[in-house]
C-alpha cells in the first residue's frame, strides 16, 4: 500500500491521501498556484511504513485573478468598502483617490476578507476607490470605481447649572469638526434659535431668568472650500436656571 503527502513551499503539510491500495495508486487534489513537494510512503502488509525523501518538486501554474465588483457605503467619519469574492485570489489591494492618481491604502492577506473601513476619510471630501485581487501569479484588473463622502459624526450635549443665572453647555469632541453651533428654545416644541458658535467644548450661557427652563441642542460643523458641512443635531437637553 502507498500513502501520498503534499507539502507547500514552506514544507507545511497540505494533503494526506490516506492509504492507497496496490491496485489504486492514484489520488486527486486541486492545488492553488505555487511550489509543492511530494512524498510517498510504501508499506508491505507485514511491515511498517518506510518513508522516503521528498520524491519531487512541482510548480503549479495559474492565472491572475479576475475583476471584482465594489460598493461603497458612507458612514460617520468613515466609508465602508465591500466587494465580491474572486475564487483564485489570495487577497485584495484597495486604492483611493481624492483628486489625481490612486494610492494603495490597504492590502488584505486573506481571500475571505471582503470588506474594509476607510477610517481616514475626512467628512466633506469626495473619495474614489477601486480594488484589485492578487495571488502568487500576479495582480488582477481593477474593479469598478465607486465614490463616497463620509459624514460628520453627531455630538452629544450635556447641560448643568453653574450659578445664579448661568447654565454650562458641554459637547463631546467630534473628529474633523471645526466647531459647534449652539441652539436654544424656551419650550421643547418651540423655535430653536442659533445663539452662538462653540470652538471650545464647553461654554456658559449667562444672564438667564431664574425659574425659566431652557432647551438646548448642538450640531458640529466643518469648513470646506464649498462652505460648511454639518452633522445631525444632537438630542435636546434642558436645564432650569436658578
Amino acid at each position: 500500500k502507498y500513502r501520498l503527502y503534499i507539502y507547500n513551499s514552506s514544507k507545511q503539510l497540505q494533503y494526506d491521501s490516506g492509504l492507497l491500495t496496490a491496485t489504486s495508486k492514484s489520488a486527486t487534489k486541486t492545488l492553488k498556484p505555487g511550489t509543492y513537494y511530494f512524498k510517498v510512503k510504501a508499506q508491505k502488509i507485514t511491515t511498517s511504513y518506510a518513508t522516503g525523501k521528498y520524491s519531487f518538486k512541482l510548480n503549479v501554474a495559474g492565472t491572475i485573478p479576475s475583476e471584482t465588483e465594489l460598493t461603497a457605503t458612507p458612514g460617520f467619519n468613515q466609508i465602508k468598502l465591500t466587494w465580491k469574492q474572486v475564487p483564485t485570489a489570495s487577497g485584495y489591494m484597495i486604492y483611493r483617490s481624492s483628486g489625481t492618481g490612486y494610492n494603495l491604502i490597504k492590502k488584505t492577506t486573506s481571500p475571505e476578507t471582503l470588506s474594509v473601513r476607510d477610517l481616514t476619510a475626512i467628512p466633506g471630501v469626495k473619495y474614489s476607490y477601486k480594488v484589485r485581487a492578487y495571488n502568487s501569479v500576479g495582480v488582477g484588473p481593477s474593479s469598478n470605481v465607486v465614490a463616497g463622502i463620509s459624514k460628520l459624526a453627531t455630538p452629544a450635549i450635556n447641560v448643568t447649572n453653574q450659578n445664579i443665572g448661568r447654565n454650562r453647555i458641554t459637547v463631546t469632541k467630534i473628529k474633523y469638526a471645526d466647531g459647534y453651533e449652539l441652539y436654544r428654545a424656551l419650550r421643547p416644541d418651540g423655535e430653536f434659535k442659533l445663539i452662538g458658535t462653540m470652538i471650545e467644548l464647553s461654554v456658559d450661557h449667562t444672564q438667564l431668568k431664574p425659574g425659566q427652563t431652557y432647551y438646548y441642542k448642538v450640531r458640529a460643523f466643518r469648513r470646506t472650500a464649498k462652505g460648511n458641512i454639518y452633522s445631525k443635531f444632537s438630542e435636546v437637553k434642558s436645564c432650569t436656571a436658578w
